[in-house]
């Protein structure tokens, strides 16, 4: 299970598995399929593209303004688009370990800045 949204059902179906369910959404997750390796129903790499997953991970922790979507990585640094009425793209410094999927801008003395 590599979902951190989803937990096993304690009840097992006609096919003697538990189902998955979806933490934010309480309803069956649908990126999954039955695996008779491991004897239960897990989730698939659709997990990832999954918009209420995408979405509780960009309020999490965001309370003032939305984020910025950042677009791609190159030598350090990161392509973010702006969330102004141009939707421009600048490129900050890629401070983090990994490469984040959405970061919050600021504005110092003239230079973008990743938070």
């Amino acid at each position: 299970m590599n979902c951190k949204y989803s937990y096993y059902d304690g009840e097992k179906d006609s096919f003697n598995m538990q189902s998955l369910y979806c933490n934010i959404s309480n309803q069956l997750c649908y990126a999954i399929r039955r695996c008779s390796t491991v004897g239960r129903i897990i989730n698939v790499d659709g997990y990832i593209n999954c918009t209420i997953k995408k979405e509780r991970d960009i309020n999490m922790g965001m309370t003032q303004d939305k984020p910025n979507r950042v677009l791609f990585e190159k030598r350090g640094m990161l392509a973010v688009e702006t969330n102004d009425e141009i939707g421009q793209v600048v490129m900050v410094e890629n401070t983090f370990k990994e490469i984040p999927q959405w970061v919050k801008l600021f504005k110092k003395d003239g230079k973008y800045y990743a938070k």
